[in-house]
Parts: C-alpha cells; structure tokens; sequence
C-alpha cells in the first residue's frame, strides 16, 4: 500500500544551463506518483540533507499515521 517514501532528486541543479528535464516537469512527475522532488547539488551540498530529512520525517509520519489506524480499529471492535 502506502507505505513506501519516495523522493525524486534533481541532480546536478549546479549546472542549471544543461537542464535536460524543467524544474515544473519535475515537480508536476513528483507530484503525480506520490512523490517530493529536491533539485540537489552534490558539488555545492545542496538539499542533500534535505532529501534524507524529509524522507524520512515522511516515513515516521506514514509509520504513526498508520499506528495510530490500528489502534483506532483495534479499540473499535
């Protein structure tokens, strides 16, 4: 189900000039599958970390979201 995190990254955003794919196609893609799109940069270090925070503030969100329907389905029956 929904259970799975996904982030697309946007590398090489360093080299804005030689952008093969526009930073709203990205996004409306990212969009589309469920998806959070970072443009990064490993040269410069940039949104690097944000990648790997928001994914997984995602999962945890996701995990107790689903903890949380458990024991309201549980305590229910």
């Amino acid at each position: 189900g929904g259970e799975i995190v996904v982030a697309i990254a946007g590398n090489k955003c360093d080299l804005e000039r030689t952008r093969q794919v526009s930073l709203e196609e990205a996004e409306q893609y990212a969009e589309s599958v469920g998806a959070v799109h970072f443009s990064t940069s490993a040269k410069l270090n940039k949104n690097i970390d944000e990648v790997f925070l928001s994914i997984s503030k995602r999962a945890l969100e996701k995990k107790s979201a689903k903890s949380g329907s458990r024991g309201a389905t549980s305590a229910g029956s």
